[in-house]
């Protein structure tokens, strides 16, 4: 819900103070990518600065997932498949830490414009 809200306060030209900040932990993907690309004008705007912190083992953030390569999902895989079905998957928004449980590493990466990566 965090990054739904920063998404609305950002695009609100009644809120004045600018750049809204979001930062998650373990947040589910919250749109497709018309959600991606409004995120990304309104970063390129300096309106919005997000970030994702992700754990390797984190399955959270990768709902809900594409129902062709899911593993099961039961609460959500009916609304994911009618999704797909429709040509729409859901997509990252923001800037993503990707964290290694295993090694004393990270990722760091942010989605780019046209990208089929989720």
């Amino acid at each position: 819900l965090s990054k739904i809200l920063a998404l609305h306060l950002a695009a609100d030209d009644n809120i004045k103070q600018k750049p809204v900040t979001c930062i998650t932990f373990a947040a589910p993907k919250i749109g497709t990518q018309s959600t991606r690309l409004a995120f990304q004008a309104l970063e390129k705007s300096e309106k919005l600065r997000c970030l994702q912190v992700q754990n390797e083992d984190d399955v959270v953030p990768e709902l809900p997932q594409n129902p062709l390569n899911t593993t099961g999902c039961p609460a959500t895989y009916p609304f994911c498949m009618k999704m797909f079905d429709q040509g729409l998957t859901f997509r990252d928004t923001g800037m993503k830490l990707f964290l290694y449980r295993k090694r004393a590493d990270y990722t760091l990466y942010y989605p780019k414009v046209g990208t089929n990566y989720c």
